[in-house]
């Protein structure tokens, strides 16, 4: 669609068709085909006209560089920043503001501006997830300076915990979390985020669809990934093996995601839906040999009709209730996996630039194993790739 609007001039289209893609990139993980994809969305948007579009294009390209290079994240912000002033769009120029002192804290800096202001503005032009966010970013830069107290104070906010925002009320419960860690209390902050995922599990429950359900909130796993942490710093024996078990849902969960999601109706529901179609051509036509229906067999098809509606929407919602049952784990408290003692399990992930290892031989689950920087782990496996290149040849 995008290359078909561009080639006929439609430019206002075919950026539209590219923010789409680009907000789809960025869900999936893909960073830099989102920044390409946002830039050349604000570039046709430039052309037709569309500045507080374009002013969209430039956050979303900020939003997909920050993880990468929060430098070149905060050149689009900046650009971003000027435009949306040009617009006289204030909820624009305040996500951008927002975005802006979110970069400064993440890179260990104070703020550059007056976030508690921002939020009061915020507040007062009936921004109210803006507001919210800055609630948050002020917890978050107490956490950096180790105020734990003032943290908590941010967090425990009544407004974080209003319905419809879950990722705002899970971040809040994750700081709430690090507060507590901070001051020591290692199992307060365990039942913080245990909370925190009994919450989201419950929000996920009532997605429509059994994919969907799996892939929630994996673009957000700070919760569950600091709950290994903790649970492996205290380190009891049904501590390691809830972390493993959670590690264990969250590795399903991460490979049904990233598979192809099952085609859900059988040979009986294609066959209602194929019988529906019918009947709708001789109910909305009345062509061919149905012409000249009369009022009874005209009111038999609309009863069949709608009866095998119902029909095909319960199986329908059946089969994607059903799902899978890795899908199904609970992860608010997690089962452990049976494993025979022959069998060793092996678990790789990434947080905050680190890389960790647990490796469990029978029932012994040892303690957590860092391996170092993402990066070192790269040069590493270069050096690995030369020799074995070298020695080959």
């Amino acid at each position: 669609l995008e290359r078909e609007h561009r080639e006929r001039g439609m430019l206002r289209r075919a950026a539209l068709c590219a923010m789409d893609l680009a907000d789809a990139l960025l869900r999936a993980g893909d960073h830099p085909a989102a920044e390409r994809k946002a830039l050349a969305a604000a570039e046709d948007f430039a052309r037709s006209g569309s500045r507080a579009e374009r002013v969209e294009a430039l956050w979303v390209a900020a939003s997909a560089t920050t993880p990468v290079d929060p430098r070149r994240a905060a050149t689009h912000l900046a650009r971003a920043h000027a435009a949306a002033k040009r617009t006289g769009r204030p909820g624009l120029a305040m996500r951008c503001e927002l975005l802006r002192e979110d970069l400064r804290i993440r890179g260990g800096k104070p703020p550059r501006g007056n976030v508690a202001g921002l939020e009061r503005r915020a507040r007062k032009a009936g921004q109210e997830d803006v507001a919210l966010q800055c609630k948050l970013l002020r917890g978050h830069a107490a956490l950096r300076r180790r105020r734990w107290t003032e943290a908590a104070k941010h967090f425990r906010d009544p407004a974080l915990r209003r319905p419809g925002r879950p990722w705002i009320r899970v971040a809040a419960q994750t700081g709430l979390a690090m507060a507590h860690e901070g001051t020591g209390e290692l199992g307060a902050a365990i039942r913080r985020l245990r909370d925190a995922a009994g919450f989201a599990d419950a929000v996920r429950s009532g997605l429509p669809g059994a994919w969907l359900r799996a892939a929630f909130l994996l673009d957000q796993l700070d919760p569950y990934l600091a709950r290994v942490d903790l649970l492996l710093r205290r380190g009891r024996p049904q501590d390691r093996r809830e972390a493993e078990s959670l590690l264990d849902a969250l590795a399903a969960r991460r490979f049904l995601e990233r598979a192809t999601p099952g085609r859900q109706p059988q040979a009986r529901l294609d066959k209602a839906r194929a019988r529906l179609e019918e009947l709708y051509d001789r109910i909305g036509r009345g062509a061919g040999p149905t012409r000249g229906l009369d009022v009874r067999s005209l009111r038999e098809l609309q009863q069949e009709a709608a009866r095998l509606e119902r029909s095909v929407a319960e199986q329908w919602r059946a089969d994607e209730r059903r799902g899978h049952p890795s899908m199904r784990v609970d992860t608010a408290r997690p089962q452990p996996c049976p494993l025979p003692v022959h069998v060793s399990a092996l678990h790789l992930w990434l947080q905050d630039g680190q890389v960790r290892g647990l490796v469990r031989h029978g029932k012994d689950v040892p303690r957590l194993t860092d391996l170092g920087s993402a990066d070192g782990l790269a040069a590493e496996a270069r050096m690995l790739a030369f020799h074995e290149r070298r020695l080959r040849h």
